[in-house]
């Protein structure tokens, strides 16, 4: 069975590994609640950079574990400095309709 969710994915790697929960805690440097509440797909990270540690650790790329198109696009919006430059587009693109440059 091909893993389809971050909880999936994160469970088969770590089953396929032969890795523990606090293995992973310790090389990845996440917390033991967090990994837990990750594979049982009770929350999901919130950024980038939580998932960052994950990918280097299992030697994967990012975009196995967001591959989603909505999860990456809830990364990016939630990326604050991503957030800020859409903002300011936002704003170029009102002041470009009213006339202003």
């Amino acid at each position: 069975m091909e893993p389809n969710n971050f909880a999936d994915k994160l469970h088969f790697l770590r089953q396929d590994r032969g890795i523990t929960i606090r293995e992973l805690e310790e090389g990845a440097g996440i917390g033991h609640s967090t990994i837990v509440r990750w594979e049982k797909g009770l929350t999901v990270p919130r950024s980038q950079e939580m998932i960052k540690p994950l990918a280097d650790f299992f030697h994967v790329p990012l975009s196995f574990f967001i591959d989603d198109a909505k999860q990456i696009e809830r990364l990016v919006t939630d990326t604050s400095v991503i957030r800020n430059i859409l903002e300011r587009l936002d704003a170029l693109e009102s002041n470009a309709h009213n006339g202003h440059s």
